[in-house]
This record gives structure tokens, sequence and C-alpha cells, in this order.
């Protein structure tokens, strides 16, 4: 198979003749269909892949005069362009079909032609960035990538604390700012990870933390794992004594990671990366250092294209523009989707590789921790995310909660909670017991930050509310019974924290404690049918957070949306559950 090598050795006429055959190929988006707005270095869109999908109106710079080409030595933001609109240029160049683009792009650039930028302006700066593609096409629905971090951030600790950087980026995705509540999804890049031998991997990404302002609540954040694994010329072939440094589906060596964020603060924070994508590898020769190849990289645009179209492109900056163009997909497909539902959507299809499992006990909650800090919730899945099949069946809320509510005198309490039957074929279910079904649940919200987030020390104080959901065991045979144990639990003298439920988390993944950092919680149920059929309902409910706790900032008569992403599915056995749930279901986009 051809890599990205063969196209990048290229001469610059071929490489304008392949590229003349993408062009002939291209199928555009419509004319309301969504953008991936890119917040980097510029793009130059006079390249003959970027200049019909970047428009004249939506190519901006956040200062006048730093200009809105890409200024960068190696067009960085051209680079996230290609593929945050193509993905991998490779497979598109390699190919004879028509490619039907389902998005736009937009760029707003952030960093200065000379110099940097002073750190007490990163937040600033990121939100006015978002304002201005918006004021350019206020009607256009967008997803925004962010591969811009900060290792150098005054106030940033290795704990997941929040940050002026991730705090302003939390205040403006959840449209706290704005009087119609406009929430925004961004895309931000991990970090990364600078290895020079074999024997540094991994143990040198589990040292190097992810940047700042990639610990924010409300932000998608992206590591980086590789399917690549193999070395070959220009030709395709095999380039022999050339070892990968990462396995096949294992950690990229570009990757930063969370594995830091142990300390008993760190518990308040959320875990991080939220999922990876790829993100490419590096070679080792016989003496162990590093080598690097193109044909290890994914294929993008090249931002001087009087030297050549295609460039190679790779770590945490690669993996996020192909999370944006993942999320613009799935926009396209669903623009009735809110944001916090495309990224449920996007959780909610991650899958750890066997190469991420390996060595792990899955019963061991430490170990699961583990990979969470440095995979996420696994490589997302379009497929999945997009469409049910047969034998798995995917259900979606999008729903509101008042959490709060004042009471006589000058106290507040926990107000709603929402109940929702789980409407499983339980005849089926009972009918093949023994089969083994496997429950995924995806709750995500996006949290007000407190107005003093930098003084905060819990997450109770830095988010307007945090939610939770559970589910009725298997033993628990009565709803009354299910609710009266959430109630009861809230209502134990209105703690701070409902933390830990009088209740089994036998069969899930995470569990309780792991479950229920940040604002999007997603965990996996495994058991058989039998057991699946008394699990009847699942509860969303809120637990504390400063709307409550600051009673003089009068936000406790506020409502917090979410979104909740319920799938079913049969192991090893090609069971038609979907057409049974279908007819249980009146409202298509509803639990």
């Amino acid at each position: 198979a051809l890599t990205a090598e063969f196209f990048i050795e290229q001469t610059p006429r071929d490489q304008h003749q392949w590229a003349s055959d993408l062009k002939s190929r291209l199928v555009l988006p419509q004319n309301d269909a969504p953008a991936v707005c890119v917040l980097d270095t510029g793009v130059n869109r006079g390249h003959p892949l970027l200049a019909e999908l970047l428009n004249e109106n939506d190519h901006d710079t956040a200062r006048a005069e730093w200009g809105k080409d890409d200024h960068y030595r190696n067009g960085h933001g051209t680079q996230m362009a290609g593929l945050a609109a193509y993905g991998d240029l490779t497979p598109v160049l390699d190919s004879s079909e028509p490619v039907i683009l389902t998005h736009w792009l937009e760029s707003v650039k952030v960093l200065p032609r000379f110099g940097s930028n002073e750190p007490e302006h990163y937040g600033l700066l990121t939100q006015e960035a978002i304002s201005l593609a918006e004021i350019n096409a206020p009607e256009r629905q967008r997803i925004f990538a962010m591969a811009v971090t900060a290792p150098d951030s005054p106030d940033f600790t290795e704990l997941g604390k929040p940050t002026a950087w991730s705090a302003a980026l939390d205040s403006h995705t959840s449209g706290a700012m704005d009087d119609d509540d406009t929430k925004r999804l961004v895309c931000v890049s991990g970090g990364n990870a600078l290895l020079q031998k074999r024997s540094e991997y991994p143990s040198k990404n589990e040292v190097t933390s992810l940047e700042d302002p990639a610990q924010s609540w409300n932000a998608l954040t992206i590591g980086a794992s590789t399917a690549m694994d193999i070395v070959t010329d220009h030709n395709g072939d095999i380039v022999p004594g050339t070892p990968c440094m990462a396995p096949h589906g294992g950690l990229s060596p570009h990757s930063a990671t969370s594995c830091l964020w142990t300390s008993k603060e760190s518990r308040h924070w959320p875990l991080k990366p939220d999922v990876v994508f790829e993100g490419g590898n590096v070679a080792t020769g016989a003496d162990g250092n590093r080598e690097e190849h193109d044909s290890l990289c994914l294929l993008t645009t090249n931002s001087d294209i009087q030297q050549r179209l295609f460039a190679p492109f790779w770590a945490t900056s690669a993996a996020t523009a192909l999370a944006a163009k993942m999320a613009a997909h799935i926009q396209a497909a669903y623009p009735e989707f809110w944001l916090e539902t495309v990224r449920a959507l996007m959780v909610h299809s991650a899958e750890w590789t066997p190469e991420m499992r390996r060595d792990a006990n899955m019963r061991n909650k430490k170990h699961v921790a583990h990979i969470l800090r440095r995979f996420g919730h696994g490589q997302p899945n379009l497929t999945r995310a997009l469409a049910s099949a047969r034998s798995r069946a995917t259900l979606i809320c999008q729903d509101s909660v008042q959490p709060f509510e004042k009471t006589k005198g000058s106290g507040l309490s926990t107000k709603d909670m929402m109940l929702y039957p789980l409407p499983w074929p339980k005849s089926l279910l009972q009918e093949n017991s023994a089969v083994n079904v496997k429950l995924r649940i995806t709750l995500s919200y996006f949290i007000e930050p407190n107005p003093g987030s930098r003084m905060v020390n819990s997450k109770y104080r830095y988010a307007g509310c945090n939610l939770r959901f559970l589910v009725q065991t298997a033993t628990e045979k009565s709803v009354d019974n299910f609710i009266a144990r959430i109630s009861s639990a809230i209502s134990d003298d209105e703690r701070e924290a409902y933390e830990k439920p009088d209740d089994t988390t036998d069969g899930w993944t995470l569990g309780d404690d792991l479950r229920c950092r940040g604002s999007i919680h997603s965990d996996t149920w495994s058991g058989t049918a039998a057991q699946l059929a008394e699990m009847e309902h699942l509860i969303v409910f809120p637990v504390n957070g400063w709307w409550r706790l600051r009673v003089q900032h009068k936000k406790y008569n506020n409502r917090i949306r979410y979104s909740l992403v319920v799938s079913l599915e049969t192991v090893g056995t090609d069971l038609d559950i979907f057409t049974p749930i279908e007819a249980n279901v009146n409202v298509p986009v509803s639990v």
C-alpha cells in the first residue's frame, strides 16, 4: 500500500497532477453545511485543495498586523486545514472514487508572526478568535480545532487543575458569557512528547504532562495513538532493520499523557485525554536512536505551494484535526444534534485496542485509570457514531434539568432528577438469558466555570453543577427503591458531594469513582441478557456545584442541558435487538 512517503517524493509537477485529479473528483459540501474552524498559524488558502473550501470571508486573524497567511515555517495551520477537510490524503489521492466533502473550512490566526503571545492573554485571544468566526458566518454550525497549547503557562500545575486559559475556554464553550447561551465544541490537542531513543518509550510519554488548556472540562481533548508500524520507501517496499517505537494500536510516541496527575487533589479534575486519533509513529535505527520516516506520518496540504503541495504531519496536532473532521461529519449528518451530543457520540463510539488493554487487569480500577490517562476512552469510530445496527441499538436523548431550588429561609436543595425507563425487549432478553450483552451509557454536558476559578480547589466549587447517572441494578426489583436510594443519598444533610452510591459496580468497566470525573461520563456494563432484563431504569441527577454553594450569584434557578447516549449490543451472537427496541421507542430521538 502507498504511504505519505510516495506522494512527498513526487516532483512538484507530479504533485500538481495528483492534486488536479483529486479536485476533479470532489463533491463540495452543501451551502448550509457546517465548518471546521482552525485556530492556528493561519492558512494558505491559495492551495488548490483548500481554495474552494475556505472562502475569503472565512479567512481571518485575531490581530490585523499578523496577517491571515500561514507564517509558520512548516505551515502548521495549512497542515491542520488539510487533515480537517480530507483526513489523511494518502488513501484519498490513491483512489479513483468521488470524494464527498461534508463541511467547509474556516481559519482564524491566533499566533503572531514574530515572538509569542503573553500567557495572560491566551484565554481572551481564544475567545476573540471564536467570536470572529461566528461574526463572519453567524448562521453556520461549526467545530473548532485548536492545536495550540502551552507548557509554560504561569499558573499551570501537573494536577489537571484549571488555569485562566482553560477556564476562559470552559466559560466560552458553555455559553455563560452570552445572552443566547450559545454552546461551542472545541477540539484541543493534548500536547506532545519528544522521544530521542527507543528506550524512552513509553516511559517518557508518561512523565510528559498534557499542556494547558488540555485540562478544560468542556473541550474535547485529543491524544494520539498509531496504527502505522511499518517503514516503507517511496515505492511502498518495506525498509528492513528499522523497527518502530510504538506497536500497532498503541500510544503514538508523540503523545503526552496525564499519568502524572495522580495526587489526591487531582481526583477533582477530569481524566484526559478524552479520545485518541492517529498521530503517526517514529522508527529507530540499530543504535536505538530516533529515525523519522514520512511513511510513518499522515499526508496533508503544504503551505509553501511553490515548493510542494503535500507535507507529512504527525503528533497530537494531526490527531486534533482528524477529531474535528469527525465531529463536523456528525454535525453535517445530524444538524439537529446539540454539540453536547456530538461530543457524546465521539466518546461513546470510542474503543480501546487490544494493545491499549495489554497487560492490564480490567478488574483493577488502577489499571483502568492508567489506560484512561494515556488513551482516554479510546479510538472513536465514525460508523458506530452515526448509526445503529441489527445487533446494536443506540438511543439518544437531549434534555435539561433545574438542579437546585431555593427553599424556605436562605437554603438551597436539589430539585430535579430525571428517570428514564429503558426500552429493553424484556421477553427477548429473558428468552436468550445466557447471551452476553454490553450496555454503554454516555452523559455529556457543559459546565459553567466559577468566576473565581483560579482560586478553586474542588470540582464542586469549579463547575456550576455536576451531573451523574446511575442504572437500576439487577437485584433492585423496585423502581421506588431505586429512586429512594438516590434521593436519600443526595438529601443526606445535602452534603457537599454524592460521591459513591450504596451500589455494586460489578460489570462496569470504569465504575462510580472513575466515570464521575469532568463533564463527560462514559461507562460500559457487561453481563448476561438475563441480568440486563432486570435493569429497567436509568436516572440522571445533579450533585453540588457553585450555583448552589455561592448563593449570592443567584444561579440557583438555572437549568443545565445534557445529552444522554445509551447503546445495547449483543456479544458474539447476531441477535436482532434493534427492531424490538425501535418498536418500543415512540420518538426517534428519545430514550
